[in-house]
């Protein structure tokens, strides 16, 4: 595949929830059909944002790290702080 780029936005919406937006734009290159191709685009989109959901975030390695991330003393801070704009109600 000549190009595919993307990224990903995490944002809070509660401690137990986290919203996605997954940009991407990916080129197969040759004479496939801009359908085909959307199709195609439309499925891994799908796979991998399942993925996610439902194997990445339960894996334990990611959970553990979590625990000892340095930005888990920065967000239980701002969720601790009553004036911040971040905390939910």
């Amino acid at each position: 595949m000549p190009e595919f780029n993307g990224s990903y936005q995490f944002k809070f919406i509660t401690r137990e929830k986290t919203g996605v937006v997954f940009s991407y734009r990916a080129d197969p290159g040759g004479n496939i059909p801009p359908a085909i191709t959307n199709m195609f685009s439309e499925k891994l989109l799908f796979d991998t944002l399942s993925n996610l959901k439902d194997k990445m975030v339960r894996m334990e390695r990611y959970a553990a790290a979590a625990e000892q991330s340095r930005d888990r003393a920065i967000f239980e801070g701002i969720l601790a702080d009553t004036r911040s704009p971040w905390r939910p109600p």
